[in-house]
C-alpha cells in the first residue's frame, strides 16, 4: 500500500515555493557503510533491511511478502528543506494519512524528516513511516507500510532500517539501468526531468512544473501490479482516475486497441479539466501488456492539443524493450 506518486508529486509542487527552517533540536545520526547495507537501484542510497524483507518486482524497493509490509523508494524534485513542508500534518491528512508522531534528523550531515502515522486502505489500518531525506538539489523518500497488526518489534526494525540510510550524493549512478525499455524523444524538443527512480519523465522545458504555456508533461514506467488485470480495456479506463482532471458529463473516451513493439494493449485520450485550475487539459495514455508486468505512456497539456497529441502519439510508437 502506498501513495500514488502523482499525487504525492503535486503535493510537492504546490508547495515546492516554499521554505522551511531546519529545527535545532535535530537529532544527529552517523551511519557507516558496512557488509549488511544494500544499495537500493537507481539511486544513491543504501539501507539496511529488516528482517524478511527481499527486493520487489512490483516498485524500487523492498516488501516482506508474508507480513505484507513494504519500503517503496522515490526521487522527487527539489531541495529537501523546501520538501519538508510538503510532508506537514495538515497537506499529508488530505491524503488521508493521520501522523502522529515527526522526528527531524540529521543523518551523516543530511537533513531528514521522519514521520510515523496510520492510514486505512480498502477497510484495512496500516502503520506509515516516512523518511525524508537528500540536500540542496534533491530529495528521496522511503515510505515504508505495514499492517496495523504486525507486531510492534518488526515496526520497530523497519523504522531503524529507514534511519540506517546512507545518501552519497557523489557516487555515479547509470540511469539506463533503471529502465527495461526505450523511448525516442528526437526532434521533440522536450527535456528530461531527473527526478523518477523507476519512471522517465520530461517536459518542455525540464522543469516540473513547467513554466511554459503548454506545461507539457510526457512520462514512461513499468509497474507490476500486485493483483493480475483481468479486464485490461476497464483497466486504462480507471487509469484515468489517478489524476486530478473530471471528464465532461462525467463520460471518459473510448480505450482503442494498439499494438506497439510487439506488445498489445490500449491507447486512449481526450480533453479533461484539471482539478486544481479548471482548465481544460489533454491528457493521452498508452498501456502495454507483457506477462505480470504493464508498461504506461503518459502525456499532459494545457494548450495545442491536436500538435501535442500528434507528439504524443508518435513518442508512444517508439517504445522499444531492450
Amino acid at each position: 500500500m502506498k501513495f500514488s506518486f502523482f499525487l504525492l508529486i503535486l503535493s510537492i509542487i504546490c508547495l515546492q515555493g516554499i521554505s522551511q527552517g531546519i529545527n535545532n533540536q535535530a537529532i544527529e545520526r552517523v551511519n557507516v557503510m558496512s557488509a549488511d547495507y544494500v544499495a537500493i537501484e537507481g539511486t544513491q542510497l543504501s539501507i539496511k533491511l529488516p528482517k524478511g524483507f527481499v527486493k520487489s518486482e512490483r516498485f524500487v524497493g523492498y516488501e516482506h511478502k508474508i507480513a505484507g509490509s513494504s519500503i517503496v523508494v522515490s526521487e522527487v524534485p527539489g531541495e529537501v528543506r523546501k520538501n519538508f513542508l510538503a510532508f506537514g500534518k495538515v497537506n499529508l491528512i488530505q491524503r488521508g494519512l493521520l501522523i502522529e508522531k515527526e522526528e527531524l534528523y540529521l543523518i551523516n550531515g543530511f537533513d531528514a524528516l521522519l514521520q510515523y502515522g496510520q492510514q486505512s486502505s480498502y477497510n484495512k489500518m496500516y502503520r506509515r513511516w516516512l523518511l525524508v531525506i537528500g540536500d540542496n538539489e534533491k530529495t528521496f523518500l522511503l515510505n515504508a507500510s505495514a499492517p496495523a497488526e504486525t507486531s510492534m518489534e518488526h515496526g520497530a526494525e523497519i523504522k531503524e532500517s529507514l534511519l540506517s540510510v546512507i545518501y552519497q550524493p557523489s557516487k555515479k549512478v547509470s540511469e539506463s539501468e533503471r529502465y527495461d525499455f526505450t523511448l525516442n524523444l528526437t526532434g521533440t524538443g522536450l527535456k528530461q526531468i531527473k527526478i523518477l527512480v523507476n519512471s522517465m519523465m520530461y517536459s518542455d522545458d525540464g522543469n516540473l512544473p513547467p513554466k511554459t504555456e503548454s506545461k507539457i508533461i510526457f512520462m514512461a514506467s513499468r509497474t507490476k501490479p500486485a493483483a493480475p488485470i483481468t479486464d485490461k480495456k476497464r483497466f486504462i479506463t480507471q487509469y484515468l482516475d489517478m489524476f486530478p482532471t473530471t471528464w465532461p458529463n462525467n463520460e471518459k473516451p473510448e480505450p482503442k486497441a494498439v499494438e506497439i513493439a510487439g506488445l498489445s494493449g490500449y491507447e486512449i485520450y481526450g480533453l479533461a479539466v484539471n482539478k486544481d485550475n479548471n482548465r481544460p487539459q489533454l491528457v493521452y495514455h498508452v498501456i502495454l501488456f507483457k506477462g505480470d508486468y504493464y508498461y504506461a505512456i503518459t502525456g499532459m497539456c494545457f494548450k495545442y492539443f491536436e500538435e501535442n497529441l500528434e507528439m504524443f502519439k508518435k513518442i508512444a510508437r517508439t517504445f522499444q524493450l531492450k
